[in-house]
């Protein structure tokens, strides 16, 4: 058995600049181990998350999977509501929070296996 590896990314657009359309942005990133026990709340978020393409507040960029792990992209108008996805999904994460990046973001979720197999 294996514990899990979940690391989220939010980046936000802090501003468009004119020649050639380039933009700055920032990148929030954080990794949390998740424990073994925890496996029921990973196999929740990842259904949820495979599921939220459907949603209206939420437009799913893209999902790609393997035998080792997902990764989910979305474009997001308010990251704070990932902290919601994860309380739903029963996952404890450290300080419950996420930081709010005003305007558009694009948050990537990656859950992977780590440690012992």
């Amino acid at each position: 058995m294996s514990d899990y590896l979940v690391r989220v990314a939010i980046t936000g657009i802090v501003e468009h600049l004119a020649p050639g359309c380039w933009a700055t942005s920032i990148t929030f990133t954080k990794s949390v181990i998740v424990e073994q026990e925890q496996r029921d709340g990973i196999i929740r978020l990842c259904d949820m998350l495979r599921h939220m393409k459907e949603s209206a507040d939420h437009t799913a960029i893209g999902m790609l999977t393997n035998a080792d792990g997902y990764l989910f992209e979305f474009a997001c108008a308010d990251p704070a509501v990932i902290a919601d996805w994860f309380r739903q999904a029963g996952i404890d994460w450290p300080g419950g929070e996420f930081p709010c990046i005003a305007g558009d973001s694009a948050v990537q979720i990656s859950v992977g296996r780590y440690g012992r197999c």
